[in-house]
């Protein structure tokens, strides 16, 4: 099944789908949106608000606009701010999707070559150096379609 990543509702407005004029969207939008949830199912308190990477972001905007709601909070690989090297890698994530010509488009398939390549960039931070090593090199002299490069092509496919 293909993931659609870019906005498929319809904007009453134009009659289309969103598609690239989908707002712009923050991490504080998503945990408001959250908590009318919680006022709405009657939660009081939150014992255990848990994320990794943006959930771990969106645990700490929790926190931030409801201090007195969360008890405990559990944090996996996320930061309170996030850093240049992780602002330049989205950026280049950005860059790799806006090469891609058909992203402007406003179908189901519009962009995804240029999501494949950004995809690819990503996982490149989400595993040490040595890990790559330890699982992707390959047993032999192989010149082409080595296994690190099947593994990232692997990756934007399944996305």
């Amino acid at each position: 099944m293909l993931w659609h990543y870019r906005p498929r509702s319809i904007d009453p407005s134009e009659g289309e789908p969103y598609g690239m004029t989908w707002p712009v969207i923050t991490i504080r939008d998503w945990v408001q949106a959250h908590d009318k949830l919680r006022v709405h199912l009657g939660i009081e308190e939150i014992s255990l608000c848990i994320g990794g990477s943006c959930g771990g972001h969106q645990v700490l905007e929790f926190a931030y606009l409801i201090p007195d709601r969360i008890k405990h909070m559990g944090l996996l690989v996320t930061s309170a701010r996030e850093t240049a090297w992780v602002i330049a890698g989205h950026e280049a994530q950005r860059l790799a999707m806006q090469a891609d010509p058909t992203l402007e488009g406003n179908d189901d398939h519009s962009g995804l070559d240029g999501m494949r390549a950004a995809r690819g960039m990503a996982l490149l931070g989400y595993r040490t150096i040595q890990s790559y090593i330890d699982t992707q090199t390959d047993d032999d002299d192989v010149v082409n379609d080595q296994k690190a490069a099947r593994y990232i092509r692997h990756q934007g496919e399944n996305l």
